[in-house]
């Protein structure tokens, strides 16, 4: 390294102790002041925060950070979940940060660390903050864990100029919203209408990074508020802005709010909406959350929509949640000669989603004559491998009308480990 750029780097490091509070740049210092290699501190943690001070620790009462064992009966941990202090070790490469680990519990001691004991809460967040905001990589998304788990302390507008700073990576910037949606509301820090106008904001800012703006629609639906259903459920009716109408459609079908249904319903129906954003409304309703009047409401919709990729949507849907009704209305696409030939063949193509049985196809097969039809029929039969399928791919490999499809029939009988199947084939090479 050259004079120069060893005088740069220390006027940036300057410039970045300075930019701190001084509490947090006398947090700094001693970190700065310790021996070469790792650091740690520790400090009052929330309530909600309990852990094993070595390998675990829970936050906000629902979630889990660390190492498990898992056996059949669940998760299993070697130590109790104790209340106790957020401990945080700065990994370095000499005095280079690489990594930041958090841990929570009663404290433990780590080999080769300078222990800096107990330090003041606003100390730590606003050193921990500092790290998010100057430093690159890694290091600086780890620094918010911790951060968010301190007692008594709200980062909630620090979050805020995290997430909109374009010099941070998008890794930070997409967890400061997604932690600023955790602590919004609370004492000193940003309301939730507050947090609601400027998710809306950045979520429709079309200058802005797509994996921030998605993360702002993300956070907007997991809101649970009014405010947060209302402003998503606005932006998947955007006609001028296909992709934010795309993600938060999508964003409507994950959240499993029962709110959200209606507006899936409106959404799949329009036609003035991006055929993506419609794609993903009908993929919602028929996603984890659906019901059979979801397979009725989509049925219906399929006369309604005229694009190939929406007819392949709606027949995805109707497969995936499944019933009787919905197997036979698949059926009488595949029968119907009126039908589009590729409709019916993907009708014919979801049989074993949908329910169909191999006695199912081999009806269907006599009833057809379209020669592309059935020969969609017989790759279904191969897949099925059962008695009723291998009966019926002999019986067409020996006396069906159409030459193509005894060779189609053929080259299925080549996945059948059946004697009978076997001495067919000799007698047909015999032949």
């Amino acid at each position: 390294m050259t004079a120069t750029m060893i005088r740069a780097a220390g006027a940036l490091a300057i410039l970045a102790i300075s930019a701190l509070p001084a509490c947090a740049q006398n947090l700094e210092r001693r970190v700065s002041g310790a021996p070469s290699g790792n650091v740690t501190f520790h400090f009052a943690s929330r309530p909600t925060v309990c852990g094993d001070g070595k390998s675990y620790f829970r936050s906000d009462s629902d979630n889990w950070y660390g190492s498990f064992n898992y056996y059949n009966d669940g998760m299993s941990r070697a130590s109790p979940c104790e209340a106790g202090p957020i401990r945080v070790t700065l990994y370095r490469d000499g005095r280079d940060l690489v990594r930041i680990q958090t841990y929570a519990g009663p404290l433990a001691t780590e080999p080769n660390t300078t222990d800096l004991g107990a330090v003041r809460v606003q100390d730590a967040v606003d050193y921990l903050m500092g790290i998010a905001s100057t430093v690159d990589g890694r290091p600086a998304r780890d620094a918010l864990l911790p951060a968010m788990l301190a007692d008594s302390v709200s980062s909630t507008r620090e979050l805020l100029a995290l997430a909109k700073d374009p010099l941070r990576s998008r890794d930070v910037r997409r967890n400061a919203l997604s932690w600023l949606v955790r602590r919004r509301g609370e004492p000193g820090g940003m309301t939730a209408a507050e947090v609601s106008r400027t998710l809306t904001t950045i979520a429709r800012d079309e200058t802005e990074n797509r994996d921030v703006r998605g993360q702002a629609v993300s956070s907007l639906a997991r809101l649970e508020t009014g405010d947060g259903l209302s402003a998503v459920v606005a932006m998947s009716q955007e006609t001028g802005d296909s992709w934010l109408a795309a993600r938060s459609v999508q964003e409507l079908a994950n959240s499993g709010d029962p709110r959200s249904r209606t507006p899936l319903r409106a959404a799949a129906e329009r036609t003035d909406l991006s055929e993506e954003a419609r794609v993903q409304a009908i993929q919602g309703i028929a996603g984890q959350y659906s019901t059979s009047k979801d397979g009725e409401f989509l049925r219906g919709l399929y006369r309604r929509v005229s694009s190939e990729r929406l007819h392949d949507a709606v027949m995805s849907g109707v497969a995936q949640i499944g019933g009787s009704e919905s197997r036979d209305w698949m059926l009488a696409i595949a029968k119907n000669a009126d039908e589009p030939v590729q409709a019916r063949k993907r009708a014919i193509s979801l049989a074993d989603r949908i329910g169909m049985t191999a006695a199912d196809l081999t009806r269907l097969y006599d009833t057809i004559t379209d020669n592309e039809v059935q020969a969609t029929i017989i790759s279904e039969l191969a897949q099925n491998g059962t008695r009723v399928a291998s009966d019926k791919l002999i019986a067409i490999a020996k006396s069906d009308p159409s030459a193509s499809n005894r060779r189609r029939a053929i080259q299925a009988l080549g996945r059948f480990d059946d004697q009978r199947v076997k001495d067919l084939l000799k007698e047909l090479v015999a032949r």
